[in-house]
């Protein structure tokens, strides 16, 4: 048995892969993880770990809090919060001088409300321009103004203008002003009050930097080989040193703004230059990553956040032999796409990471799977009644 602190860990966030990986990556190392699932209505897979503790499942992120501010309040040492979901994040910083007395977790500086301030990606322009990081020319505008900024560049893409706020199937790609237009219509039909109008770059491949710092620093590079409809579905290990170094100086600047906590950092290679185009200032999606590689970064934060040595966990890897697929979107290649299931599964066989397969855990893959075969029935029908 590990010597292991006393501190518990409490993770929030939505019904997604990413919570059941935490999960998996705390309960693989020793530590049973508490859970407050925020809950659409999927069933909730992301609850059916064996590895939790306990999980409270909410309807929505305030309720997140009361769990949080009704819960562990006698602990003799205090709870470390971990938020995998921009919601999660945004309330948790929003309230930070609320928890911080009785747990630690993630901050800039200590100061309520830095977080969300940089979730906003107009600010994360000026954020990456500020220290000199390339990133694709931005405008934002209000549905309130009357004209489109007069040096607006085609095409380009228009996304919600923070995370936490938006959501990433309400990112179009325009091709001239009478597409903008609709699409500003489409958006303001849905509430938005204002959306970010983004140069579109064509990119050489997509790359993420994932990890935490602060009490200590660990992360991952992989380079996403495919995505289904914005979301990474294949990825590998990439050791470029262009990129490695890239990815020390963004460290480098995160600590000296004083980010303590996990990041997730999409970055997009053009023509050998590397451009910023997100920081996620939570959990990534991409972490079960950690368990092919051994690199635990959420353990490290951790034990390093409560004062405990995380020397013997490895804090980088370099192995482009490794890698990682989520099974249920990849698969959408071959029953939506063009990939053969062949191809697929020679990939799915060489790879070490999963989303959702994990010996001794399978219940949440099966859940997961049946939503897929469902998706596929419905596609099947809908094409063959028109």
């Amino acid at each position: 048995m590990k010597n292991l602190p006393k501190n518990k860990v409490v993770l929030i966030g939505g019904n997604h892969h990413n919570g059941l990986n935490l999960a998996r990556i705390f309960g693989e190392y020793g530590i049973r993880p508490y859970g407050i699932i925020i809950k659409d209505r999927q069933k909730c897979y992301t609850a059916k770990s064996r590895y939790w503790e306990k999980t409270w499942v909410v309807e929505n992120e305030d309720a997140a809090l009361k769990v949080l501010l009704a819960e562990f309040p006698d602990e003799a040492c205090k709870t470390v919060v971990i938020p995998w979901s921009d919601g999660a994040a945004a309330k948790i910083d929003q309230n930070l001088d609320l928890l911080k007395q009785r747990y630690v977790t993630q901050s800039i500086a200590g100061k309520t409300g830095a977080i969300c301030k940089l979730m906003n990606k107009m600010e994360q322009v000026d954020f990456a321009n500020k220290n000199e990081l390339p990133v694709a020319k931005t405008w934002i505008y209000d549905f309130e103004q009357q004209l489109l900024p007069d040096d607006l560049c085609f095409p380009c893409i228009l996304k919600p203008v923070t995370s936490f706020e938006g959501d990433k199937k309400d990112i179009r790609k325009c091709d001239d002003i009478d597409s903008i237009n609709e699409c500003i219509k489409m958006l303001r039909e849905k509430g938005y009050k204002s959306i970010l109008i983004q140069e579109f770059l064509r990119i050489d491949y997509e790359f993420l930097i994932f990890g935490c710092c602060g009490f200590d620093e660990a992360y991952i590079i992989k380079k996403n080989l495919r995505i289904w409809e914005g979301t990474a579905s294949y990825g590998q290990i990439i050791n470029i040193p262009q990129i490695n170094r890239m990815g020390l100086r963004i460290l480098q600047i995160l600590e000296q703004i004083g980010y303590n906590g996990l990041f997730d950092i999409e970055m997009f290679m053009v023509k050998n230059k590397i451009y910023l185009n997100e920081i996620n200032w939570r959990n990534s999606g991409a972490d079960f990553m950690c368990l092919g590689t051994g690199v635990l970064y959420p353990v490290i934060w951790y034990l390093s956040a409560v004062g405990w040595d995380s020397s013997s966990i490895p804090h980088f890897s370099s192995d482009e032999n490794q890698y990682q697929m989520d099974e249920a979107t990849d698969l959408r290649h071959v029953f939506f796409g063009e990939l053969t299931f062949k191809q697929w599964n020679k990939e799915r066989k060489k790879t070490q990471s999963f989303s959702l397969s994990r010996k001794g855990d399978n219940r949440p893959k099966r859940i997961r799977y049946r939503k897929l075969i469902i998706e596929m029935i419905k596609r099947i029908v809908k094409k063959n009644t028109h």
